[in-house]
């Protein structure tokens, strides 16, 4: 995200009239508590005729609801200090364009038949206005974690230790490379990689190196390569792992060829020969 537009949460978070001791239901702007302080009235209005009538299961029913209510705001209280808390560490693997709408006050809560918020608002990806649960907020929020900090000194310990075909490295690279990759493969995919040069063809991202391996010679990639960023999950593919794993070895062993660089190699030995 660009510096401009973090800066511009910023001001809203410095800037809006809200603290710790603000309701859940008014810090999504004077809108939003007015549509809800309207439902809860006509919830307690409801509640109060049911009792004077003696429906008690309409009563239970009506109550039930006001707490739903007032749950789902508290949670959708904690969604919004976890965006704010985490607008400096959130990875590119999740797209905030609705988020950055709904939590600055842009958007729109509204409460279902079954006492259910759904939150509205603008999504600039698919240019309409999308409508979701609780549950679909952070669905795909990412965090990029301390993952940079651990590959780094993984790199910089093997580089030391320096060694040939027939020195070990001082730890298992497939197993760091396999644990690494596990909580953090999303974040690794497509947040720029301090590891990397940042001025070579990839600029630093996994992605783009992990691309051009798979380009051919006039740099096309094949028609059915599968560019689902999912489809990179490490359960059920070896694209990232191959990438770290390969740059690891040659940071230990310069002279270190993957399978394809060494079948190339010999290749050109026979064609020479």
């Amino acid at each position: 995200m660009s510096s401009e537009k973090i800066r511009a949460i910023e001001g809203y978070v410095e800037n809006a009239p809200y603290g710790n001791k603000s309701l859940a239901s008014e810090i999504h702007g004077p809108a939003n508590q007015a549509t809800i302080n309207q439902r809860i009235k006509s919830l307690v209005e409801g509640w109060n005729i049911a009792k004077e009538g003696g429906d008690n299961d309409l009563a239970s029913a009506l109550k039930s609801g006001i707490y739903k209510i007032a749950k789902g705001l508290k949670i959708l209280q904690n969604k919004k200090e976890e965006y704010v808390a985490d607008l400096h560490t959130r990875s590119n693997w999740t797209d905030h364009g609705w988020d950055d709408n709904f939590m600055t006050e842009k958007g729109v809560i509204d409460v279902s038949p079954e006492m259910n918020l759904v939150l509205g608002a603008y999504d600039p990806t698919t240019g309409t206005f999308l409508q979701k649960g609780l549950d679909d907020i952070t669905r795909d929020w990412e965090s990029i974690g301390d993952w940079m900090q651990t590959l780094m000194q993984g790199k910089q310990d093997l580089v030391k230790a320096k060694g040939g075909l027939n020195t070990p490295p001082p730890f298992d690279i497939d197993f760091f490379t396999n644990n690494l990759l596990k909580k953090n493969w999303r974040s690794i995919l497509t947040d720029p990689d301090p590891t990397l040069n940042h001025n070579d063809y990839h600029n630093g991202y996994r992605l783009q190196q992990i691309l051009h391996t798979a380009a051919d010679a006039n740099g096309n990639i094949p028609i059915d390569y599968n560019l689902d960023k999912n489809s990179f999950d490490p359960t059920n593919d070896t694209r990232l792992f191959e990438v770290i794993s390969n740059d690891l070895k040659t940071a230990f062993n310069p002279n270190y060829q993957t399978s394809n660089e060494a079948k190339t190699a010999d290749e050109l030995m026979n064609r020479i020969s």
